[in-house]
């Protein structure tokens, strides 16, 4: 009976321990990031999914015109887009008032433009035209650089405006003109 007893002691607080860690308060889901750690770490995504969307971008036009190979550009271009989304995701809700709001549009637009990306890389016409796929990735780059601008340093929030100013990626994101390949 005893044993019994602390086997089921044991197991209760074994669960008890389970239960609160993984109800805790504390890890980087839950964690705030600093305004200026928050637009370095989203601009720094962004600007790193740019770099290597404009390689690809060259890349295709250089090899030879075939649906194959077009295809397997928006593949790439798709598996790209998602680290961008997810290095977004990784920095976390910014330390401001507005903060989930503001991931979550962030977010939100990262999000649409995969969608975007997503249902040019179904449309056969496209597949058929490299120029005219490398356009259409074009568009969607230049829209979520758009999108980033306006919400960090064009941001009403004077701290988060500060930061995103202050910032080397966001600095780079925004100097560097569109990719502009296909004109």
């Amino acid at each position: 009976m005893f044993e019994r007893r602390l086997l089921t002691t044991c197991t209760l607080g074994l669960c008890l321990v389970l239960a609160g860690v993984a109800c805790g308060t504390g890890g980087a889901a839950n964690a705030k990031a600093s305004p200026r750690r928050y637009v370095s770490t989203v601009c720094g995504a962004v600007l790193d999914w740019k770099s290597v969307v404009e390689v690809r971008s060259s890349a295709l036009i250089g090899e030879d015109d075939s649906v194959a190979n077009t295809i397997a550009y928006f593949s790439r271009v798709l598996g790209d887009t998602d680290a961008m989304v997810a290095g977004i995701r990784r920095a976390g809700t910014p330390a401001l008032a507005n903060g989930p709001a503001l991931q979550n549009h962030v977010v939100g637009e990262a999000t649409a433009i995969r969608a975007a990306l997503v249902r040019a890389a179904h449309d056969t016409a496209l597949a058929a035209d490299q120029v005219a796929a490398v356009k259409q990735v074009e568009l969607s780059v230049t829209s979520e650089v758009s999108a980033v601008r306006a919400e960090l340093p064009r941001s009403n929030d004077p701290v988060l405006s500060r930061a995103a100013r202050s910032a080397f990626n966001c600095y780079q994101l925004f100097r560097k003109p569109p990719i502009d390949i296909g004109a």
